[in-house]
């Protein structure tokens, strides 16, 4: 299944991005609510954040997992948008509050004229990823 991507900006192909791609999951649908309404406000933040290249969000609610993907111009962007603003709180709030089961990330680079990351590229580098090795988060 290809990505529905929501383009911020246009780069240049030769230069380096990096790929951010989770897994999220809530524990029950009684947490729907509350992880809709971050989404919302991060989907805000999303669009005026800086470095940011495209975005894409998934949701298989059968099982209550959620697939996102974002590339950045670099990983200082990033940092800077998974601590601040809508992100940072709705994280916080999601772990706090017990709504989510899990979540997990995997990071990479790669460059900008090469076809952006699918969500079978993502089930991919999550399935090879270990908590070892570094990019990957619980």
């Amino acid at each position: 299944m290809s990505v529905r991507w929501n383009q911020r900006v246009a780069i240049d192909e030769g230069r380096e991005v990096v790929v951010l791609g989770g897994v999220l999951q809530i524990r029950s649908l009684r947490h729907l609510p509350r992880f809709v309404k971050w989404n919302r406000a991060i989907g805000r933040q999303l669009a005026t954040s800086e470095g940011l290249v495209r975005y894409s969000l998934r949701a298989r609610m059968r099982t209550l997992e959620f697939d996102a993907l974002s590339v950045w111009t670099d990983q200082a962007s990033l940092a800077g948008f998974a601590r601040s603003g809508a992100h940072g709180a709705g994280a916080r709030d999601l772990q706090q509050s017990g709504a989510m089961a899990s979540s997990r990330f995997v990071t990479w680079e790669q460059a900008a004229g090469e076809p952006w990351p699918t969500w079978e590229d993502l089930a991919v580098r999550m399935r090879f990823a270990s908590d070892d090795r570094p990019g990957v988060a619980r």
